[in-house]
């Protein structure tokens, strides 16, 4: 019997699932080093800019239809803007709680 033909051992099968579950950890948690940094603040700063733009053209759509010119367009981007900043304060308590059960300091 060959080698190929022999089953793989429990032990080698465990440490590969052991393996890929870490791996799978580092990459949702956004990867380790400047990439994964660079690609958080982009996302932070992606979801005040459409944070803005959503409420400007849902402002603007709405003083169009309303006659309101320009009131509902300054109220919906300052809610907008409040999305965007609540977002980012969500993703980054979440990269920080992430980061906390890995055990890493981030300090």
């Amino acid at each position: 019997m060959d080698d190929k033909d022999k089953a793989p051992s429990p032990v080698s099968f465990e440490e590969r699932l052991k393996r890929a579950r870490e791996r799978e950890r580092a990459r949702e948690a956004g990867g380790a080093g400047p990439r994964g940094d660079f690609a958080m603040a982009m996302r932070m700063s992606l979801e005040i800019v459409t944070g803005v733009a959503a409420g400007g053209l849902i402002g603007w759509a709405l003083d169009q239809w309303f006659g309101t010119a320009p009131w509902l367009l300054l109220v919906f981007v300052l809610l907008g803007v409040g999305a965007g900043i609540r977002n980012v304060i969500r993703i980054a308590a979440d990269v920080a709680r992430r980061s906390g059960e890995d055990g890493r300091d981030e300090s």
